[in-house]
């Protein structure tokens, strides 16, 4: 592998730098902007995340420990299949928008045009479920909430896409804009449910996809002219980003399946109220998922810009920094719910809530147990080595489903959250493991070369 970057190289990659205005400041300032731009991405997941809280909040209020884990199941599907769109659309467009060569905006409106594919076929997929359903007699409530995915499901990635493509740009306080719009209209439609008492899990579904619908296409419009749909590169485009996002989409399903399919173990070992009461735990626990995505959510494209700027040198300081900032941030957090779980469960959900502290302290130090893996995961989509990442994730399925087999029977709502403890170490580790192999090869590749990085990491190219 030729490791030069040559002049051509070099002037696309100044080209692709000037669409982002945090290519043009020095290291120095660069450091500044860090504070500033964090603050104004975990702001933005503030919002986020608040929304799925107070969602969560509302429901768990006006619908039984039962309807709660219905809710929750439901959010699994839902989470699962923005999962496979995060990992085949938007990932693809984050790990190559600093690349060299790529026409941007062609690009961008290429991603689009696959996200509305993806999304068609959700939403037939969603369709067909509902017409079994209805063929094989199921109950109305069980209907209506198929209903309301079908319809919610598309609108939700759409608005996904738009989130990661802003990301991508750095563009956090337009991202901010939108988010707080749809919170708006979110909270507007829910608390209008409350106050016609036609409140239900269906129907918050609804309010959740509608919610999207105008903000993101007030979005797509106003951002009309950077979005360039070249119809002779959307296959082309296609096919390079799957050549990619294949490996993060297999690894992805397995590394989300067990937070998934536990909820459904809880369900099938102890029940449905059991599974509300972990739902509303793992709500509680957002406050460290919204923090740990929020960081990510700028951390990420800034650890993929530093290697293409600095090489591995830039690799090792972001992935150093994010760290830093996320452990320690994760590491008070879970101290505070080791201490004051109870009383926050009990003054926020209720006394039924309240003596379940200790659910929410497992379920956040397994948020801490998965960061590393995450931070880790950056740097292998700065290396473009999207197959290394498989293992981490394969490793954290096959821990966390077969521990939850053993130890929900044995110790209930406890087991199931240590069951992902154990699936986020065993994440973490071999995702550290396999990048600092992949750091090495190509500190071994590039011995002798006069530039500190690869021109070309990536497994094919546009």
């Amino acid at each position: 592998m030729n490791c030069a970057i040559s002049q051509s190289e070099t002037d696309e990659l100044q080209d692709s730098k000037n669409e982002c205005p945090a290519t043009h400041e020095s290291e120095a300032s660069d450091r500044k902007s860090l504070l500033s731009r964090s603050l104004i991405s975990l702001t933005d997941q503030v919002v986020v995340s608040g929304c799925t809280f107070l969602t969560m909040y509302l429901v768990s209020g006006k619908c039984s420990q039962a309807e709660v884990g219905a809710f929750a199941l439901a959010a699994t599907v839902v989470n699962f299949i923005r999962t496979v769109q995060e990992r085949a659309i938007a990932a693809p467009y984050i790990a190559f928008a600093f690349k060299p060569g790529f026409d941007r905006s062609s690009f961008r409106g290429s991603s689009f045009v696959h996200q509305g594919i993806f999304a068609l076929v959700v939403a037939v997929l969603a369709a067909l479920v509902l017409l079994t359903e209805w063929e094989y007699g199921f109950s109305s409530s069980t209907l209506a909430l198929t209903a309301s995915l079908t319809f919610a499901i598309p609108l939700l990635i759409f608005r996904d896409q738009i989130r990661a493509i802003s990301a991508a740009n750095f563009e956090f306080v337009p991202q901010l804009v939108l988010d707080l719009a749809i919170a708006g209209i979110l909270f507007g439609g829910l608390f209008g449910l409350a106050w016609i008492e036609r409140f239900s899990i269906a129907s918050v579904y609804v309010v959740m996809g509608t919610s999207c619908l105008i903000p993101s296409l007030i979005w797509l419009w106003l951002h009309r002219q950077i979005l360039q749909i070249d119809h002779s590169k959307i296959a082309s485009d296609w096919r390079h980003n799957w050549l990619y996002s294949r490996w993060l989409v297999g690894a992805r399903v397995l590394g989300i399946l067990g937070y998934l399919v536990v909820p459904w173990m809880v369900t099938f070992f102890m029940g449905k109220a059991a599974t509300g009461v972990f739902a509303v735990c793992s709500s509680l626990v957002g406050i460290s998922l919204m923090f740990l995505t929020g960081m990510n959510n700028f951390l990420q494209p800034r650890t993929i810009r530093e290697f293409h700027r600095s090489g591995v040198v830039g690799l090792r300081v972001s992935l150093f920094e994010s760290i830093a900032i996320v452990s320690g941030v994760l590491t008070v957090i879970t101290i505070v719910l080791a201490l004051r779980g109870n009383e926050v469960l009990g003054m926020l959900f209720g006394a039924s809530y309240g003596t379940y502290g200790h659910i929410a302290f497992l379920l956040s130090l397994s948020t801490l147990s998965v960061s590393f893996s995450i931070m880790f995961g950056n740097g292998l989509a700065a290396l473009g080595n999207s197959r290394s990442y498989f293992w981490g994730e394969f490793a954290c399925c096959v821990v966390s489903v077969t521990s939850a087999v053993v130890l929900i029977p044995l110790w209930g709502l406890s087991g199931a959250a240590q069951a992902l403890i154990l699936g986020g170490l065993a994440s973490s580790v071999v995702t550290g493991l396999t990048l600092a192999r992949a750091i090495s090869l190509v500190n071994h590749v590039n011995t002798g070369s006069s530039v500190n990085h690869p021109a070309e990491m990536n497994e094919s190219k546009p």
